[in-house]
C-alpha cells in the first residue's frame, strides 16, 4: 500500500528496480491512488509496439458528441469538469 499511496519517488525506485530484473516485461499493472484501488497499468517504452500508431477513433474534447462519454467518465473518477 505504502507504494501506490506514498511518495512518488519510492514507487519510482520500484518501477526502475523492476524494469531492470524483469527485462521481458511490457508494464505493472498497480492500484492507483486516485480511484479507490481500482487496477491500473503502466507500460514500459518496450510496450510500445502494441499500441497502435494511429487512433481508431478521434475527436477533439470540445466536441458535443464526446459530451455524455466526458461526463460519464468523470463522474466515474470524482473528477469535476470546468
Amino acid at each position: 500500500m505504502a507504494i501506490n499511496s506514498g511518495p512518488r519517488p519510492r514507487a519510482q525506485r520500484w518501477a526502475r528496480a523492476i524494469y531492470d530484473a524483469y527485462p521481458t516485461l511490457h508494464g505493472i499493472r498497480y492500484a492507483s491512488s486516485m480511484l479507490a484501488n481500482q487496477p491500473l497499468v503502466a507500460l514500459f517504452e518496450r510496450a510500445s509496439h502494441s499500441i497502435p500508431t494511429q487512433p481508431s477513433f478521434n475527436r477533439a474534447l470540445s466536441d458535443p458528441l464526446l459530451g455524455d462519454a466526458i461526463a460519464n467518465a468523470a463522474l466515474k473518477c470524482n473528477y469535476k469538469i470546468v
